[in-house]
């Protein structure tokens, strides 16, 4: 809803370090395109009835303001965004379904979600319309197919959720979906869509760490540098010996590695089949296929019944811990150290409250998911019991 009257603002644009920033640009004042340009003093003066306006500048996190709630001959920061997003589409992908909509346009969709293409199809920035009527909103710039883009997502006074990756060109977007929704279709787009990261590795010295692992794919050179890409929402730095560090992917990352406090497991008695032997069975039930087995262990509380899984087997796992862990956690621990093979501890927590543990080395894993304290406390009893059986 536009404003009863126009009013004129008048402000300066500064960095984090409190320098005026030139060619900022005010957008949705009340056209589709972007308004009002500062110079090298970093100020903007321009007129508006819109009910929210957008401040950006490449190179930095775009910030919403109310016109009210702007004072004349006030100040606004932006701060550097610390990342760029890489999104690379290619489509069509298994599971999506083109809908032509008009002559030399193409839209596919999977789900809620929409993908759009035609020289005439949308814009750099989202809908004014989108940006007026949003209570929260939020835009990180990112490459989408090699071009400069506006990743911009909101929530609407009546709790619906929307969300558009747009250029010239080209957009990815869901719009009018509820908070679960949205969650899901946010997880369809960042499976299309790569970040890239950069980081120099350190001990708690300040001495550069070779051969530290970031999420399986890449690894620190003799200088503690690396640089690569990654289709997750975090990455997990990774040396034998050293405590992980879970951050979201960044360009320009600083990181510090702890070393280990956890004692390695003991040998057990006997020599088994399997690297881990758990201290008892208990009650449960087997699984096999032709490259794996194993068993799932059960015990009941009063909410239930509930289960910690022992796999093994060419095909089982590769020894790290799900992606979904490191992405969905609110809190992440895990320790990778030398066992006779690579075996890596973690554990944490979901944002609904499971909690999760993960004992893994190639070809088996142990782990379980629970909500119920009293089977958490059980399961971990008999996963701090574990030996090592060859």
């Amino acid at each position: 809803m536009m404003l009863l009257l126009a009013v004129f603002l008048s402000f300066v644009v500064v960095d984090g370090n409190g320098r005026p920033l030139e060619g900022v640009v005010v957008g949705h004042t009340e056209k589709r395109f972007n308004v009002g340009r500062s110079g090298k003093d970093g100020r903007i003066a321009i007129e508006t009835d819109a009910p929210r306006i957008v401040i950006r500048r490449e190179g930095y996190q775009a910030v919403v303001v109310r016109p009210a709630d702007l004072e004349r001959g006030g100040r606004v920061v932006l701060r550097g965004t610390g990342r760029v997003a890489v999104c690379v589409t290619s489509f069509p992908a298994p599971g999506w379904e083109a809908q032509p909509v008009r002559s030399a346009t193409r839209v596919q969709r999977f789900g809620g979600v929409r993908h759009g293409t035609s020289p005439m199809w949308g814009g750099l920035v989202p809908s004014t319309g989108w940006v007026w009527a949003s209570e929260t909103y939020s835009e990180r710039e990112m490459l989408l197919n090699g071009s400069r883009s506006v990743d911009a997502s909101g929530v609407m006074a009546d709790g619906r959720h929307w969300r558009e990756i747009g250029d010239f060109g080209e957009t990815i977007s869901y719009a009018d979906v509820s908070a679960a929704t949205a969650a899901e279709l946010d997880k369809a787009i960042e499976r299309l869509c790569r970040a890239r990261f950069s980081a120099l590795v350190v001990d708690r010295e300040g001495m550069p760490l070779e051969g530290v692992v970031v999420t399986g794919s890449a690894a620190t050179g003799a200088d503690g540098r690396v640089a690569g890409e990654t289709t997750g929402l975090r990455i997990a730095f990774r040396k034998m010996g050293f405590r992980a560090v879970v951050v979201p992917p960044a360009l320009g990352l600083v990181v510090t590695m702890q070393p280990s406090d956890r004692p390695p497991f003991p040998r057990c008695r006997e020599r088994r089949e399997t690297v881990f032997q758990l201290p008892s069975a208990g009650e449960g039930a087997g699984f096999r296929d032709v490259d794996y087995n194993g068993r799932d262990y059960m015990v009941k509380t009063s909410s239930g019944k509930h289960y910690l899984r022992h796999g093994h087997g060419p095909m089982w796992s590769s020894g790290a811990p799900p992606v979904r862990y490191l992405d969905t956690s609110v809190s992440y621990e895990e320790t990778t150290y030398e066992g006779g093979a690579n075996i890596t501890v973690a554990r944490g927590v979901f944002a609904d409250g499971t909690h999760w543990r993960f004992l893994g080395t190639f070809w088996e894993t142990i782990s379980y998911e629970t909500k119920d304290g009293e089977a958490a406390r059980r399961f971990d009893l008999m996963l701090d019991g574990v030996c090592l059986g060859r």
